[in-house]
């Protein structure tokens, strides 16, 4: 996979998400399950891990670089609750297409094929440090989508 597939897999989040605008108006605070987020929280979560990873994880990125995870579950549950800041669906993907942005462009500049580092003990390289997330946002994506998809009329 090249680096501009990669990094263009992250950019593709951004118009789906714009889209949203239109198709999740009306549902985006609903939940999209019992017991589960609704669509802003979840965009929240993304949102959340985009600015981790420009903000504390690739600055640190280089060879042999010995990084370390957040606690993800304290850190979604600080999503979950700046998701009850945002009172508009417009401010939200603003801000969570500004974060991706700037995440992507970050990668472009910063990306390379030959740098190795270790997350947690777990070996990594750029490409497969981006699959996780590029996974990470079709898992949501899939999410959001079914759920809109079963509440339209």
């Amino acid at each position: 996979m090249t680096t501009h597939h990669l990094i263009q897999q992250l950019c593709d989040f951004i118009p789906w998400a714009k889209k949203l605008k239109e198709t999740a108006a009306g549902q985006w605070r609903d939940p999209i399950a019992a017991g589960k987020w609704s669509p802003r929280e979840i965009l929240t979560h993304i949102m959340n891990w985009d600015r981790n990873l420009l903000e504390e994880m690739l600055p640190h990125v280089a060879s042999d670089a010995k990084l370390s995870f957040i606690d993800i579950e304290q850190h979604n549950q600080r999503a979950a609750v700046l998701a009850q800041d945002y009172s508009t669906l417009e401010k939200l993907i603003d801000d969570v297409t500004h974060a991706r942005r700037q995440l992507t462009d970050a990668l472009a500049i910063q990306y390379d094929e030959i740098t190795h580092f270790t997350v947690d003990g777990q070996p990594y390289t750029y490409e497969s440090f981006i699959l996780i997330f590029t996974e990470h946002d079709e898992h949501h994506r899939n999410q959001i989508n079914t759920f809109l998809g079963k509440r339209r009329p």
